[in-house]
């Protein structure tokens, strides 16, 4: 059973104007994963005293990324992964709710399948790999332009998108489910339990096929909501003060997950919300989006 906090409905508030989108279009390998350049710039990571949910571990501190990248439009979906990696690891249902589809995102697989489908794609489209990975060790060479996972300051600049709100993309009288796929009036009626499901309707009971709703102003879709992505960082606290491209901690048993899911509420759905798991670790709410460095 999930379980939710209660919170007061913060997700229907208004935010500074975005900055524009990138202007370049879309990218694409032979697979057809499309991605979308992230310009070099400026944020502020973490969460404000007094957002609503708001942890411990996500103190405010501003952050400079000096390297464009590139970052996956979508979650990579369950057709995707099994051309790539000839495997299924997908959970199938959820207390009967089918979790399992094409264009639904991958999900049921841990840090490490993450690392290695990176590398399998990187193959698959003629690109050198990111990672070398050796049993459960992995190391990044951060020169490579094959696939990767995001860094966590990364995920965080491009689900923010130039605002600086709880959730990415969620403006105007839709609020927060016309952007996200998260626990809401549908999976209440389903599992009354769940009582801290917000209190509109995005249309889906369980995951949705990526990209359904409404994209933020960098024109990436569900990186709040739909499934929980990983990034590279390990976890650890953030800086006391202002950080440069910033990678995580160099050890640490735990590996972060950004971006909330279908079955959570509010609380974790907030761009700034840290899930951490071990490398190994599987659920039916995880999946990743891929990035490239420039």
């Amino acid at each position: 059973m999930r379980t939710f906090v209660l919170l007061a409905a913060a997700w229907a508030a208004t935010d500074p104007p975005a900055e524009a989108p990138p202007p370049e279009p879309p990218w694409s390998g032979p697979s057809g994963y499309a991605m979308i350049r992230v310009s070099t710039g400026s944020f502020v990571m973490g969460s404000p005293d007094n957002e609503a949910g708001r942890n411990m571990d996500e103190r405010r501190h501003e952050v400079q990324i000096t390297r464009g990248f590139w970052l996956g439009e979508k979650e990579v979906t369950q057709a995707l992964w099994t051309t790539v990696m000839g495997s299924s690891p997908f959970v199938a249902d959820y207390k009967g709710v089918p979790l399992v589809g094409l264009r639904l995102p991958a999900q049921g697989v841990s840090w490490l399948d993450a690392v290695r489908f990176c590398n399998a794609l990187s193959t698959l489209d003629g690109l050198e790999h990111a990672y070398a990975v050796n049993g459960t060790d992995v190391s990044w060479t951060p020169s490579s332009r094959g696939y990767r996972l995001p860094t966590e300051a990364e995920w965080e600049y491009a689900a923010r998108a130039g605002t600086d709100r709880a959730y990415t993309g969620a403006r105007g009288s839709g609020g927060l489910c016309g952007v996200a796929n998260v626990a809401d009036a549908t999976t209440r009626r389903k599992w009354p339990e769940w009582t801290g499901a917000v209190p509109c309707n995005d249309g889906f009971l369980g995951p949705a096929p990526v990209g359904s709703l409404l994209a933020n102003a960098w024109r990436l879709f569900d990186l709040s909501g739909n499934v929980s992505e990983w990034v590279w960082d390990r976890y650890g606290p953030y800086p006391d003060g202002p950080a440069t491209d910033p990678t995580g901690p160099e050890a640490g048993s735990l590996h972060l997950a950004r971006g909330g899911s279908w079955a959570d509420n509010g609380t974790f759905n907030r761009i700034a919300h840290r899930k951490r798991h071990p490398a190994d670790f599987t659920d039916a709410f995880t999946g990743i989006r891929l990035a490239r460095s420039e």
